[in-house]
């Protein structure tokens, strides 16, 4: 079983099998899709400050835990690997962004019920959770053509 070298205080993850700095995986992963071509990425994940519990960033070590965790990212993640390399991540949020704008508008315009907006969630009163959800899955799927899946927090 996976064992984080920190005790398991949540720093680390597991990907394929192999412990890495959490905050190094989800960086490459967002540089993964970012970036234009495979070197752009393999170098800023090298580079990146968040490599430091394993190596000095930018050194030989470095580059070497970026291939590594690069092999490791695309097997884990083996699903949406067709986006990384992509430079999708302008494209992704710009979805994101009118989806969320989708959700406001229908709920404020059209019913008046009061949204907040909170990073990737939103927050409305109890008493209006099924009219979030069913404007949160229109929206998906009328303007990015996803099927989701909501859940409450």
């Amino acid at each position: 079983p996976f064992v984080p070298p920190d005790g398991g205080d949540g720093a680390w993850a597991a990907t394929a099998g192999l412990a890495w700095p959490r905050a190094l995986v989800k960086q490459a992963v967002l540089t993964l899709i970012n970036a234009r071509t495979p070197q752009a990425a393999h170098l800023a994940i090298a580079h990146c400050e968040h490599m430091v519990p394993l190596a000095v960033p930018g050194s030989n070590e470095a580059k070497q835990k970026a291939t590594d965790l690069i092999g490791a990212i695309k097997i884990m993640h083996a699903p949406i690997s067709h986006a990384f390399h992509s430079d999708e991540g302008a494209h992704l949020m710009a979805l994101d962004s009118a989806i969320a704008e989708a959700v406001m508008n229908s709920l404020m315009l059209t019913k008046g019920i009061v949204v907040l907006p909170v990073h990737d969630s939103f927050v409305v009163p109890a008493s209006k959770r099924d009219e979030l959800e069913e404007a949160m899955i229109e929206a998906a799927n009328r303007i990015a053509g996803w099927t989701a899946t909501v859940e409450a927090k």
